[in-house]
């Protein structure tokens, strides 16, 4: 698991940064095929790259190179495609960290003799490493979490084996979702809930079938809220820490409320720096869906399964799960882009 994790960050972060640079650059071939990538990677379901790469990857390098790699250590399959994956991630939380640094402040570093490079590693650097980092982190532990989903390749990793008091609770709240795979919530949450209702509803003398009359979509439908909102308080947090504290000060000081201040000057500028972060989110939940076969809900993932069971046309059903995952993330992504674009004049 360790492995995994830790190669796919070295190596996401490093494409990632690259990405970031060419999104950000004036090369409009650079700028478009940087687009394009982290736009497909960020349609991709982790569980549908995985079986892409694996089972796609063999048998391209075979018909190109005529070499057999099937006996590759599956770990650098799990690898590759956790690498592609996040990097599309981590390329859009660099771009808007570095977008939310006031670009006077790199002018003004080369106005009195400093190099671009100097500018850029000593002032834009630090100032985007720290409004990236929650975001960054997010995504770190996400990673960590579907990597529990490498043993669907056969990968013996750990899941193969086995006020105050309010800010105390929402951290451990966060903490213990944000901590653990949504594999492992999906199965821990479909197999005990049901449980733990019935019990309920028997001491309470009501005649329901639960484990019968319940869709278990609605377990889904749980499970993805309660780890979704754990992740979007990061980003929101985050983003209210890009706003300079002193323009809340300001707002009370001409008059306006606490509350005024916050929903006409603090969180348009914040939606700005978080709009990125929330894409990614939805795109993510987007594809984390596909595990909700898990609960025997019939979504994509599972159609496309129980089609290919009867003609072994495994890869064949992997891509037209991927194509419609595809053509969903887009219309999500272009949404996003929209919004990013109408709440940009407020940075």
């Amino acid at each position: 698991t360790l492995l995994v994790g830790i190669s796919s960050i070295v190596l996401g972060s490093l494409l990632g940064g690259a990405l970031a640079w060419a999104k950000l650059s004036q090369h409009k071939i650079l700028n478009y095929l940087a687009q394009l990538y982290i736009y497909i990677m960020r349609c991709t379901p982790s569980i549908v790259m995985l079986f892409i790469v694996f089972y796609g990857l063999p048998a391209l390098v075979e018909a190109v190179f005529e070499e057999n790699i099937h006996d590759m250590d599956r770990a650098v399959f799990a690898i590759i495609a956790f690498t592609l994956l996040f990097s599309a991630y981590v390329s859009e939380i660099f771009r808007a960290a570095y977008k939310a640094v006031p670009h006077g402040q790199y002018e003004a570093a080369i106005s009195i003799g400093i190099s671009p490079w100097g500018a850029f590693w000593h002032i834009m650097l630090p100032q985007t490493a720290v409004l990236a980092l929650p975001n960054f982190g997010n995504s770190v532990i996400n990673l960590l979490k579907e990597g529990a989903l490498a043993y669907t390749i056969g990968l013996i990793d750990m899941i193969g084996k086995g006020n105050p008091v309010v800010s105390l609770i929402s951290r451990g709240y966060v903490s213990f979702v944000r901590g653990t795979p949504i594999v492992l919530q999906i199965l821990l949450l479909y197999s005990l809930l049901p449980s733990l209702l019935n019990v309920i509803i028997q001491a309470l003398g009501i005649e329901f079938n639960i484990f019968e009359q319940v869709d278990p979509i609605y377990y889904a439908i749980v499970v993805f809220t309660l780890n979704t909102v754990a992740l979007l308080t990061e980003v929101f947090r985050s983003a209210l820490m890009s706003v300079l504290s002193g323009q809340l000060e300001a707002g009370m000081s001409i008059g306006l409320s606490e509350f005024q201040t916050y929903v006409r000057v603090i969180i348009p500028q914040a939606l700005v720096t978080a709009l990125p972060g929330i894409c990614n989110i939805t795109v993510n939940l987007i594809k984390g869906s596909s595990l909700a076969f898990l609960m025997t809900v019939k979504d994509v993932m599972a159609v496309g399964k129980i089609a290919a069971s009867f003609g072994y046309n495994y890869i064949e059903a992997y891509l037209d799960a991927f194509l419609v995952y595809l053509i969903l993330c887009t219309i999500i992504q272009l949404a996003y882009a929209g919004a990013e674009r109408r709440f940009g004049a407020y940075r």
